[in-house]
């Protein structure tokens, strides 16, 4: 064994050498995580506090991979004419779609904290909605963004 974690082998080494695709990999698991606990939020009230966690989590995984582009971490989202060319960077239709998530599970990460248990309850059926709904459309957006790296 002459590497760490196997990383001789094909696909294992793509994963180490970009860690920009590790952490698209751990943003799926976690809006996997988070779209089956909103499912059995109804049921099973004890499953908003780790709903909330992993909102929060999904945020803090968002915020790294707009860093990883940010700093050169990763393959960068735009390519700079200059050292300092973040104006354009900032400018281009990908960090506009990343803006959209971010916002999103941060809001329905905070309604979740704040609101808890009591979100379940029928005063709060429009905060639920909001919630649900800010979930699959940053699910939606990041699988449009992947998509469109793939092309």
């Amino acid at each position: 064994m002459s590497s760490v974690f196997f990383a001789d082998h094909p696909l294992v080494s793509i994963f180490f050498s970009e860690p920009g695709v590790l952490m698209f990999g751990v943003l799926m698991v976690l809006f996997g995580i988070a779209i089956t606990l909103l499912f059995m939020i109804r049921g099973n009230v004890e499953s908003i506090s780790w709903f909330a966690t992993s909102l929060t989590l999904l945020c803090f995984v968002l915020i790294g991979i707009v860093s990883l582009d940010l700093f050169g971490g990763s393959g960068s989202v735009s390519t700079f004419d200059s050292q300092w060319g973040a104006s354009s960077m900032f400018s281009t239709h990908r960090w506009l779609l990343i803006q959209v998530p971010i916002l999103l599970l941060g809001t329905s990460s905070l309604i979740t904290w704040v609101y808890g248990k009591e979100l379940v309850s029928s005063h709060s059926k429009e905060y639920l909605f909001i919630v649900r709904s800010s979930v699959f459309l940053s699910f939606l957006t990041i699988l449009l963004i992947g998509i469109e790296s793939l092309i």
